[in-house]
């Protein structure tokens, strides 16, 4: 049952339709699509790869740290707790005078042995790495071993390269991209009522927002793969390498974003609507291939809760700009239409709240392991932080629920709308913070 409103010569009125209620059916379809096809995409990876362990750590090294050797070691080995990938640019080796030491660097599953060009000579050697783990994240760290004797003088570590700090930056680009492009294109397709031949400003407003939202997530793949180059060497498996997440990314979100217009208007809708439903698709198990919940032990549920948690994002980031859009003084969308919208993505927003902390709590669990690590480590302060935003946008969406709406389908209530549009811009304001929180999080180290 739904609530329209039609204009009359005495002034809006509110009238009630019957009909079937199809935003929320083909909106948890696509949830279950999301969900059956991360299922897929996890049994590929493990497949492909071995099976990740907690988090990346070194574990042993050949010669041991502060080892001092009789004579000049063959070949150093780095051994690590899960497969890792790493080239000759990640892993280096410095003598006592500071200078690189040529060496041939070969990762095999998760082992990493360096082969020296020529023989070692005497004095302190300093080893420095930075490999890719299985969650595609880099990790970093040092040691030394002596030849002989200790030096005086050893070899210092280059200054720490921007790369993570661009790779961050690339990502929550990424981030902030798809989740706007896909959104707004789910919200026109799943929740926006508009007729063909209706609301035309209104619609190539939204068209014009996504295009922009497309180009976002193109460069900020582009650059991701950019600043991750040289660290997928030796990842495990074909679905984690970083130009193929990438190229699935934007392959995903310019097919979502060109079939659109297709799929609402002309003679072949509902093929133009799977297409676009299926770049959507794409766009967001890209966002699942890459990150923390590969690395946790319990990845059959951990990573198909990782894709409902990206559809749940993508529908609320879309909805919330799309209402912007529709509700903005200068919408052109007839008032009838647009309260059925409002309506409709109001009844599927309790569904994606709830999508959302369930798969939030499985996430947290599946990658902190317990709740201590919240507080103890900086990914979980970080994590805390996101939830104390999430928690504020939810009690916003809550007052748009059930405060403002009612007293917009109760009657022409221009306060209760002006408070309503103001309150939908800024919930979409703060959840542009979250994905960049979301940014941050998928680059630090749990």
């Amino acid at each position: 049952m739904q609530f329209t409103r039609t204009g009359t010569t005495a002034g809006p009125r509110l009238v009630r339709t019957r009909g079937p209620h199809r935003a929320l059916p083909a909106l948890l379809t696509s949830w279950v699509v999301l969900l059956l096809t991360s299922w897929v995409v996890l049994l590929l990876t493990v497949l492909g790869a071995p099976a990740a362990v907690a988090h990346t750590e070194l574990t042993t090294t050949t010669p041991a740290r502060g080892q001092v050797l009789g004579q000049a070691p063959a070949d150093i080995t780095l051994a690590f707790n899960e497969p890792i990938g790493a080239s000759p640019e990640t892993v280096q080796v410095y003598a006592p005078t500071g200078e690189a030491v040529p060496v041939d660097v070969e990762a095999l599953n998760t082992t990493v042995t360096l082969t020296p060009g020529a023989s070692l000579g005497t004095g302190t050697h300093t080893v420095v790495w930075e490999v890719a783990s299985a969650d595609g994240h880099p990790v970093t760290g040092s040691f030394t071993f002596s030849v002989i004797a200790p030096s005086t003088t050893t070899g210092q570590p280059p200054e720490s390269d921007p790369a993570p700090q661009a790779a961050i930056a690339a990502q929550t680009v990424t981030y902030l991209g798809v989740f706007a492009a896909t959104g707004l294109v789910v919200f026109e397709l799943l929740f926006l009522t508009a007729g063909p031949g209706t609301a035309l400003r209104t619609r190539g407003r939204l068209h014009r927002l996504t295009h922009l939202a497309a180009v976002i997530a193109t460069v900020g793949a582009v650059f991701s793969t950019l600043a991750t180059r040289g660290q997928d060497a030796a990842l495990p498996g074909l679905l984690t390498d970083p130009t193929l997440v990438a190229a699935l990314t934007v392959a995903g979100v310019l097919t979502a974003v060109v079939a659109v217009p297709r799929a609402t208007t002309g003679p072949r809708v509902r093929p133009a609507r799977t297409v676009a439903l299926a770049g959507v698709g794409v766009a967001a198990v890209s966002l699942v291939l890459t990150g923390h919940p590969r690395s946790a032990e319990a990845g059959w549920l951990v990573i198909p809760a990782d894709a409902v948690h990206v559809a749940a994002g993508i529908t609320w980031v879309g909805g919330l700009l799309g209402l912007s859009v529709l509700l903005a003084r200068a919408s052109d969308t007839p008032v009838g239409q647009a309260t059925t919208t409002l309506v409709r993505f109001s009844t599927a927003a309790a569904w994606v709240v709830l999508a959302l902390a369930l798969t939030g709590t499985v996430l947290i669990w599946g990658i902190l392991g317990d709740l201590q690590a919240l507080v103890a480590t900086g990914y979980g302060q970080v994590l805390l932080i996101k939830h104390a935003v999430v928690v504020f946008i939810v009690l916003a969406a809550s007052w748009n629920r059930f405060i403002l709406l009612p007293r917009v389908l109760a009657g022409d209530d221009s306060q209760a709308i002006a408070s309503l549009r103001s309150t939908i811009q800024g919930e979409a304001v703060v959840l542009g913070l979250i994905l960049l929180i979301t940014g941050i999080l998928t680059n630090l180290s749990p």
